[in-house]
């Protein structure tokens, strides 16, 4: 069983296991998906990283404000790019040199629907707020 899966709650669900893309992939030789994992559940975005030292990530859908994809022109044509998701008290959560970031995007978008309640009408759904990124 993959590490990343042992942080999970007894009844939580994996929605989507993200990939990093094969030519960051192959820049790492071979390490990054090995060692790097990135996990859509029904409740959070989990990010576990590290081989020795393990580090591991995660924001619930609860805490999330926004989120975007990042993609230069060699990452649309070649189908990778970044998740920057915005969570409450101004943390920024990037998933770099991911593949099929649209994919992964909706996947976040789907499993977080049930959790985006506006605040004067529990019923209705509200769309994310959009955020952009300050340059460095």
């Amino acid at each position: 069983m993959p590490y990343v899966d042992t942080t999970l709650e007894d009844d939580e669900m994996v929605v989507l296991r993200a990939r990093y893309h094969w030519w960051w992939n192959l820049r790492s030789l071979g390490l990054l998906n090995a060692f790097s994992q990135v996990l859509v559940t029904d409740r959070r975005i989990l990010k576990k990283t590290g081989i020795l030292n393990a580090k591991t990530e995660s924001i619930a859908y609860t805490q999330m404000e926004a989120k975007d994809i990042e993609q230069s022109l060699w990452g649309r044509i070649f189908g990778f790019g970044d998740i920057v998701v915005y969570g409450s008290g101004g943390k920024i959560f990037v998933f770099q040199h991911l593949a099929d970031p649209s994919a992964v995007s909706r996947a976040i978008g789907r499993a977080a629907m049930p959790y985006q309640r506006s605040q004067g009408d529990r019923d209705a759904v509200r769309p994310f707020r959009r955020h952009r990124r300050t340059p460095a």
